[in-house]
C-alpha cells in the first residue's frame, strides 16, 4: 500500500514539474517589406500543452504595430491565423513550437 503512494505522489510531481516547464512565449520581428506594408512576428514558446493565448496575440499585435509605425504605417491587422509549427522537442521543456503572426500595415 505504502509503495503505491509513492508511485502515485511521484507521478503527480513529475506531471506537476513538467507543466511548470512551460517556457513564456519570446516575440521578436522575424520579417517584413515596407514596400509591400507587411510585416512577419515570430512568437517561439514550449511546453506540454503550449498554446496561444489571448496575450500573445495583443503581445504580436502591439510588436507590428510598432514596427509598421517605424515605416510611417498607422496601424497593423492580422493576416489570416498564425502558421504554428512544431519545430522540435526537449526532453524537459517538452515540444517546442515557432508561430508565424503576419501583419498587414494599414494607414488606420
Amino acid at each position: 500500500m505504502k509503495l503505491s503512494f509513492v508511485k502515485n505522489a511521484t507521478i503527480v510531481c513529475s506531471l506537476a514539474l513538467l507543466t511548470a516547464c512551460a517556457t513564456a512565449p519570446k516575440f521578436s520581428s522575424h520579417s517584413g517589406s515596407k514596400a509591400d506594408g507587411n510585416v512577419v512576428i515570430e512568437s517561439t514558446f514550449s511546453g506540454f500543452g503550449a498554446k496561444l493565448t489571448e496575450e500573445d496575440y495583443t503581445k504580436a499585435k502591439d510588436l507590428a504595430v510598432q514596427r509598421c509605425k517605424a515605416w510611417n504605417y498607422k496601424g497593423a491587422e492580422l493576416f489570416g491565423e498564425p502558421n504554428v509549427t512544431n519545430v522540435g522537442s526537449d526532453l524537459v521543456l517538452g515540444p517546442k513550437f515557432r508561430a508565424l503572426f503576419t501583419y498587414q500595415c494599414t494607414d488606420k
